[in-house]
This record gives C-alpha cells, structure tokens and sequence, in this order.
C-alpha cells in the first residue's frame, strides 16, 4: 500500500474519521466479609481523563497528611469522604449499604 500514496492517503482520512469507543466509565467496588457484612461503592460519570486527574490532585492536596511509603488509595483516605468530593465535582457516586450474605 505504501507504493500506492493516494490509496494510503484516502484510508488514513477515512480512519482518521472513525471513532470507536466512548469517554464514559463505570467502576464498582465489593468490599468486606464475615459479620461486618459487604459494602459496595460505585463511581461512574464522563470524561475519563478528567475523573483520573481530579483523583490524583485531590490525592496530591493531601499529600503532607499522608504516611510515608507506597499505599492503596483506600488506606490513607477515607473512601465515602473521598467519594463525596468527586461526586461535588459532577460525578455519579453510589455508597451502598452494608448487606450480609445469609449463605
């Protein structure tokens, strides 16, 4: 195809076009076992890019308050506080409450 510089042409135009895909997410989250029972939490919303970025200042603000070391997101901050300030931001955010399996 590359001998063929208009044929090239026309399909890089044509697939420059193309979209495929979305920015909209979803992310659900199952934790906990035994007496304390399950929690699940949902964050979804759109413009992906912006949802990581605003995870990550909003991390970076609290950055003096935080432990020294390497951490899971959710042991150096409290994940329904945290959740709410996305949420105040304009994503959809779900706390359920706690169930417990009956099996």
């Amino acid at each position: 195809m590359a001998a063929r510089p208009r044929v090239r042409a026309a399909l890089v135009a044509a697939l420059g076009r193309v979209r495929v895909g979305g920015d909209g997410f979803a992310v659900t989250v199952s934790a906990g076992t035994g007496s304390a029972g399950t929690v699940t939490a949902s964050f979804s919303g759109r413009r992906q890019s912006r949802a990581t970025g605003l995870v990550a200042a909003l991390l970076v603000r609290r950055l003096g308050s935080l432990p020294a070391g390497v951490h899971h997101i959710e042991e150096v901050v409290e994940p329904a506080e945290f959740l709410g300030e996305l949420a105040a931001e304009g994503f959809d955010v779900v706390l359920g409450a706690p169930h417990y399996d009956a099996g």
